[in-house]
């Protein structure tokens, strides 16, 4: 008895450690997609019954509808729920995922993929960007069997065979469990908690502005599976007393609009009495086309800002939504508010090319939410830069040719070191990275970090975003030129 009680523990043990390790091999080498498994993975942790607004479809919500922008103008809870180039039948089933933990008041709906003509999309990253994040249930399994032909159902539904040879392609991130190159937090995946979905998108296409759009009046039938789970989704909705509005986002051209289509989506909408509003017709005027588009289809950060606040004053306008601000249990909101101008100040710093003056006259200019590491080394007083001037703005002071690190912290009070090896080593550090500069070099992780040999090192560090948004180097040998 004793033996089969052992033999069974054995077993159980054995169970439960190769359990263990699966489940790590998962985490690990899943896909960390920007756009739909870490939107998920960041829905997963939202505080229940907090998102009043969801905002569904694809990546014309993410990369063009701005969290932040709703809730520092109206102080709307909001989240982008979505995944690249999603078709309508998973945007349902995303919804029903979202409804097992929230009660949105309103889903806004872009409806761009009512255009789809097909009945599967046929192309394994956009099926694993929809269906691979959502939890075992049987929301996912249903998902499953709507969006692969059966003979693809297998291979897809064991996700093992579909991820299991990424080890050469691993990264921190993997470990960490999310993707984020283009979230806010490119070193700190942890800020992926308080993230609302929303994917700057710094490229930048300038277009001329747009002057017509040709009216039709004529209707493009919707694919049927296309409007079966349109309708599913305003159901679903209604049948949870849920506002649906559906809306089409601003184009730079009129090559992407299929008005048609738009014109059938409409009139469905009609039928339900659910508003459907051509923000691409209305918006025409108020979009800057130099700098509010990063490419056909998608917004830059100022265009999103822009389509969001007109957005956010129509959901203010036709429903009843409270204004969080201040209320407890939101502030992950300010949180991402704040990531959200961080990243934007980071991505004004990091993709300046510049002398090194106006570098700095740069970095002076911009929030005082950063701390600084700046190292002078070696031989660098040429006549050519007064650095004792152009360093006096961030409160250092220093005399001739001395050589000396500083960091200038975000209240602005100055932690020094000199020459002479006093006040070493100088850290910035957090969970995730630690820089330390003493009197021979400068490290990151514990590894040789960027340096000027005879001149200035700059290393922003943005204590928001927990990242580096910044380290650059001007060496007297090059006159100072800016390298990164």
């Amino acid at each position: 008895m004793k033996k089969i009680l052992l033999r069974g523990c054995a077993g159980l043990l054995a169970f439960l450690l190769t359990a263990a390790l699966f489940l790590w091999f998962h985490q690990v080498f899943n896909y960390k997609y920007y756009d739909g498994p870490s939107q998920v993975a960041a829905f997963y942790q939202q505080p229940e019954n907090t998102v009043d607004v969801l905002n569904m479809g694809s990546s014309r919500i993410f990369m063009n509808v701005n969290p932040a922008v709703l809730w520092e103008t109206y102080g709307i809870a909001s989240f982008d729920l979505c995944a690249g180039a999603q078709p309508l039948w998973n945007t349902y089933y995303f919804l029903e995922e979202a409804l097992k933990t929230q009660s949105p008041r309103v889903i806004v709906l872009d409806t761009y993929f009512a255009c789809l003509a097909e009945e599967y999309s046929n192309e394994v990253p956009r099926d694993i960007k929809s269906l691979f994040p959502l939890k075992l249930s049987l929301t996912k399994l249903r998902a499953l069997q709507a969006s692969i032909p059966t003979e693809r159902l297998g291979p897809m539904g064991m996700e093992f065979f579909q991820y299991h040879g990424r080890y050469q392609e691993l990264d921190r991130n993997d470990f960490t469990n999310t993707q984020v190159e283009y979230l806010f937090a490119p070193d700190n995946p942890d800020i992926l908690s308080s993230w609302k979905g929303y994917v700057c998108n710094f490229a930048l296409t300038p277009f001329e502005k747009r002057t017509d759009k040709v009216a039709k009046t004529e209707c493009v039938e919707l694919y049927p599976k296309v409007e079966e789970y349109l309708r599913k989704i305003i159901e679903l909705a209604q049948s949870k007393n849920i506002d649906v509005l559906l809306v089409q986002a601003p184009f730079p051209d009129n090559q992407h609009d299929y008005p048609e289509i738009m014109n059938s989506v409409a009139r469905l909408a009609a039928e339900y009495g659910v508003p459907f509003v051509d923000f691409d017709a209305s918006c025409r005027d108020q979009m800057d086309y130099s700098t509010d588009f990063a490419d056909n289809f998608h917004l830059s950060p100022s265009g999103a800002a822009r389509y969001s606040g007109i957005l956010g004053g129509y959901l203010k306008e036709h429903y009843d939504l409270p204004d969080r601000r201040g209320e407890a249990g939101y502030e992950s909101w300010d949180t991402f508010a704040v990531c959200y101008h961080s990243r934007i100040s980071d991505q004004q710093l990091h993709s300046a090319w510049t002398d090194l003056t106006g570098y700095l006259e740069l970095l002076a200019a911009l929030p005082e939410n950063y701390e600084i590491l700046f190292s002078l080394d070696g031989t660098y007083a040429d006549g050519s830069v007064d650095f004792a001037t152009i360093l006096t703005p961030f409160g250092i002071s220093c005399e001739g040719s001395d050589a000396g690190k500083w960091i200038v912290h975000p209240d602005g009070e100055v932690s020094a070191a000199d020459e002479g090896g006093v006040n070493y080593p100088l850290t910035i550090a957090d969970e995730d990275l630690e820089i330390v500069a003493d009197a021979v070099g400068i490290y990151r992780d514990g590894q040789p970090y960027v340096k000027a040999d005879n001149g200035l090192t700059v290393i922003v560090y943005d204590p928001n975003n927990h990242s580096v948004p910044d380290a650059v180097r001007f060496d007297a040998s090059t006159g100072f030129a800016m390298v990164r």
